[in-house]
């Protein structure tokens, strides 16, 4: 045990000093060897999105990660540097990266999690007692072995010649660890064609293509081979959710995409994502979030408002989670300060107000009011 201690110091060691070396730049980093992406964050950051099946690896720092399942039952999950957390299927999370900074900022690396690999090593490692019913997500330590692999595979991007040959086989070797360590059978599951995790795996693949159009769930249970009454009951214990409403966090997450990178309008982005009704749209918006879409469009999308020199606690808030002053879903008391910044906003862009003829030079004098208006000292 204590020699397996020393060898993870190393290679977490190791792994620091690479990806410090690669990544001198805080942001999300493809590599040349297809799959591995380096990320680094100097600063406290809050994240919403959904993850593909993806295992990712803490370098360094500390990360909480909340599966975003149903109302009132999210689950929490908190990592330490030379743990990971692996993403069997698509899931929408929140992750919140604490105490980063520009002398010890936050290091971590991802991989795919290859669904085809698993089935082909499962009959080759032994099965292992279940720990419990799988929550579509594992958290563990890496162990010295997956740590090791990980820093021969990083180590790769050294030798870029040796990426086509090397590559796959490092990462057939971390899925095997990943099979024979302690979490094994959550990964087994994944692994098994007719399990009803790998079939909920699926189901949520489709969705994830098909997340425009209407279904019903006779053709979702027809296309993994589930019952209807089977595939409700695997699926909410899987992601927290039934498949409508996940099809509906998928249109919604997709939306946001569109507005804050490719500057859609709110309605443009309702219309896209499926939506035949804007007003509906905007209500499961806020719904979701906690914000509002003009909330989004004038502070997240358009310009940074600062609310001035009286809003210490904002200012406090958006270095602290990353973010600016927007209520958390779910976090009641943090709505005071969210609808008096609505209010603020509706003074000079009052509800149902078209964005469509809306102009930047316009926006950055409404900002501009804002931030600069008198205050009382």
């Amino acid at each position: 045990m204590k020699d397996d201690r020393k060898a993870v110091k190393r290679s977490i060691d190791a792994l620091k000093a690479k990806l410090l070396a690669l990544v001198p730049e805080p942001g999300n980093f493809p590599t040349a060897v297809e799959g591995l992406c380096l990320y680094r964050e100097e600063r406290d950051v809050r994240k919403d999105c959904f993850h593909d099946p993806v295992i990712g690896v803490i370098v360094q720092g500390d990360k909480r990660a909340l599966a975003a399942a149903s109302h009132g039952d999210d689950r929490e999950y908190c990592l330490r540097e030379g743990w990971y957390i692996a993403y069997g299927m698509d899931l929408p999370a929140i992750s919140h990266i604490s105490g980063a900074s520009r002398e010890t900022p936050h290091l971590a690396l991802s991989i795919p999690l290859d669904r085809y690999l698993l089935s082909q090593l499962a009959s080759e490692v032994k099965p292992r007692p279940a720990a419990g019913a799988y929550k579509g997500l594992t958290v563990a330590e890496a162990g010295a072995d997956i740590l090791e692999a990980c820093l021969r595979l990083v180590r790769l991007l050294d030798a870029p010649e040796r990426i086509p040959v090397i590559a796959p086989m490092i990462m057939r070797e971390i899925h095997y660890y990943l099979l024979s360590g302690p979490e094994g059978e959550d990964f087994r599951l994944l692994g098994t064609a007719e399990n009803p995790n790998n079939q909920i795996a699926r189901a949520v693949s489709w969705l994830r293509e098909h997340y425009r159009e209407l279904f019903s769930l006779a053709e979702l249970a027809a296309q993994v081979n589930m019952s209807q009454p089977s595939l409700c009951r695997h699926f909410s214990r899987s992601t927290g959710t039934s498949p409508l409403q996940f099809q509906k966090r998928l249109r919604l997450y997709e939306a946001q995409r569109l507005m804050l990178t490719e500057d859609k309008s709110a309605e443009t982005a309702a219309y896209e994502v499926g939506y035949d009704s804007p007003t509906q749209f905007n209500r499961e918006y806020k719904r979701q979030f906690g914000r509002s879409t003009l909330f989004l469009m004038i502070v997240l999308r358009r310009s940074p408002l600062t609310m001035g020199r009286s809003f210490r606690a904002t200012r406090h808030w958006r270095w602290r989670w990353g973010a600016t002053s927007i209520a958390r879903p779910y976090h009641s008391w943090e709505r005071g300060l969210n609808e008096h910044t609505n209010g603020l906003i509706k003074q000079y862009l009052p509800k149902k107000t078209s964005f469509d003829n809306l102009t930047q030079r316009r926006l950055d004098r409404i900002v501009a009011k804002i931030n600069n208006r008198p205050v009382r000292l």
